[in-house]
C-alpha cells in the first residue's frame, strides 16, 4: 500500500514505531503470564503429590508390614498407569525394592519421600520409604500451548492494527 500524502521515509519510521513496541508488548504479554502459570501449576502439582502420599502411606505401611508386596506393587502400578505420577517406589534398602514407572532424578521433577512405619512392640520402626516422582513435563506442555495461542492472537491483532494505521495514512 502506497501512501499518497506521506513521504516514504516517514512511513517507514511510523512502521518501525508501531512494530517495535508491539513486538515488545507481545513478548511481555506472553512471558509474564507463563511465569505466573508455571508457579501456580507447580504448587498444584506438589499439593497433588503430597495429598497422594498422605492418603497412600497408611495402606502402603500395612502392605509392607504384612509383607504383601503384590498388593503394594499393584497400587504403585495403578498410580503410574493413571498418570498421577511418573515414578513410584517403595524400598527398605535391603530386601524390598518395588518400582513402578521411571525416575528422572533431575531438577525437572518433583520428588517426595515418605517414611513408612510399622509397630514393633512398644515403638514405631521405619520399615521402608515410599517415593513418588512427577515430571514437570506436563506443566511445560500446557505453558507452551498457551504461549503459542497467545502469540498467534497477538500477532494477528498487531497486524490488523498496523494495517489500520497504514490505511489511515492514505
Amino acid at each position: 500500500m502506497i501512501c499518497r500524502f506521506v513521504p516514504e521515509g516517514i512511513r517507514r519510521e511510523i512502521c518501525r514505531a508501531i512494530w517495535g513496541p508491539m513486538t515488545g508488548l507481545v513478548i511481555v504479554a506472553c512471558l509474564v503470564p507463563a511465569v505466573f502459570y508455571y508457579d501456580i501449576s507447580e504448587a498444584r502439582l506438589k499439593e497433588r503429590v503430597d495429598s497422594l502420599a498422605a492418603s497412600t502411606a497408611a495402606t502402603m505401611q500395612d502392605d509392607i508390614w504384612q509383607y504383601d508386596l503384590e498388593s503394594a506393587q499393584r497400587l504403585l502400578d495403578s498410580y503410574v498407569e493413571l498418570g498421577v505420577v511418573t515414578g513410584a517406589g517403595v524400598s527398605d534398602g535391603r530386601l524390598i525394592n518395588l518400582v513402578a514407572g521411571s525416575f528422572d532424578n533431575s531438577t525437572l521433577a518433583y520428588r517426595l519421600e515418605v517414611p513408612l512405619f510399622g509397630a514393633d512392640r512398644s515403638r514405631d520402626v521405619q520399615i521402608a520409604t515410599l517415593v513418588f516422582e512427577v515430571s514437570h513435563g506436563e506443566i511445560w506442555e500446557v505453558i507452551l500451548l498457551r504461549l503459542a495461542v497467545t502469540m498467534i492472537i497477538s500477532v494477528v491483532f498487531i497486524f490488523f492494527t498496523a494495517m489500520q494505521v497504514l490505511r489511515l495514512m492514505d
